[in-house]
């Protein structure tokens, strides 16, 4: 199956003085410059009709300056080229890792507890996904973020699931209580 990122046309297709539409076109898989003049609906499929028709009715105050904005950002991060640490599941990781390339930065799957403090001390940051959600991966989860926290660097909890399963809620519950 096709990843619905596409790091090596996308990586370099957001730029300054995009407009919103165009920032989101890029943002699944498309071109700013749609091919052959196509509207967005007619390149990205139903879906993207109505995207494309919510975001030409809304009134967002400033989305331009936004898109600009995003793409300052996007350029100061491709510049950095950051490690970001990725301890996500099996369903998503080959998605996060191609997004992660897309807007410029290394992805590193490690879920092992054993590599934690070796992946902190060089990470620039962490990606925690509790997707898959046993014994094994609730250590190495616990202990990218430890390391995280002690080290000062940011770090997401993405908090799959959670609602769903006592032990899901406990786990993230407990993470997010350490507040690291």
């Amino acid at each position: 199956m096709d990843s619905l990122w596409k790091p090596a046309t996308m990586a370099h297709a957001v730029r300054p003085g995009m407009r919103l539409a165009e920032t989101i076109a890029v943002a699944y898989g498309g071109s700013p410059d749609i091919p052959s003049g196509k509207p967005m609906s007619k390149a990205f499929g139903r879906a993207s009709a109505q995207r494309e028709a919510f975001i030409a009715s809304a009134q967002i105050p400033g989305r331009d300056a936004l898109a600009e904005e995003t793409a300052r950002l996007l350029a100061v991060l491709r510049a950095r080229r950051p490690l970001v640490q990725a301890v996500t599941n099996f369903v998503s990781m080959d998605v996060a890792a191609n997004a992660l390339l897309a807007i410029g930065a290394s992805p590193a799957m490690s879920h092992a507890p054993e590599e934690a403090e070796d992946f902190g001390a060089i990470a620039s940051a962490l990606v925690v996904n509790i997707g898959t959600l046993s014994q094994d991966w609730v250590v190495g989860m616990e202990a990218a973020a430890e390391v995280a926290g002690r080290l000062g660097r940011p770090w997401v909890l993405d908090p799959v699931g959670v609602g769903a399963t006592r032990y899901r809620d406990e786990t993230t519950r407990r993470r997010h209580c350490q507040g690291k």
